[in-house]
């Protein structure tokens, strides 16, 4: 749910997605290549962001709504093997900026606080460069 709604803003996001590898997911179309599956699918071409959700935790309000906090976990990106990181840090930053302070659009809650921490290297024993970036965030039911 949360990461479907990332993967919505970051589709929509012509700056982020022009950067990005295109995957054919079996539509009318191939589409940017962004996941919220892991691993990457292996046919996949990079570089490609990755969404995956780690789970979440009740916090108590005032009224009898519930409220959500979810730590959607990891928006990660990944380039080609033996690449500079340079690519992939400069998507990073620019998901940073798009998801720290967003409003997500989630069925059934309002976004009351979508907090991203800045872009971090990630270490890869196979080679391909990455980078990471872990988003919070705060619903609450209608």
């Amino acid at each position: 749910m949360i990461a479907e709604a990332i993967e919505a803003m970051i589709v929509a996001d012509v700056g982020i997605t022009a950067q990005l590898a295109t995957y054919d997911f079996g539509g009318l179309a191939v589409e940017p290549a962004v996941f919220t599956i892991d691993p990457i699918p292996h046919d996949s071409a990079l570089p490609a962001i990755v969404i995956t959700e780690q789970g979440g935790a009740r916090w108590g309000t005032i009224d009898p709504r519930r409220g959500t906090q979810f730590a959607v976990g990891h928006v990660r990106v990944f380039d080609n093997k033996g690449r500079s990181r340079v690519l992939v840090r400069g998507i990073a930053q620019a998901l940073w900026e798009l998801l720290d302070l967003a409003n997500l659009v989630v069925a059934g809650y309002n976004d009351v606080g979508t907090y991203a921490d800045p872009p971090q290297d990630l270490p890869d024993s196979d080679g391909f460069p990455g980078s990471l970036v872990i988003v919070s965030v705060r619903l609450l039911e209608v």
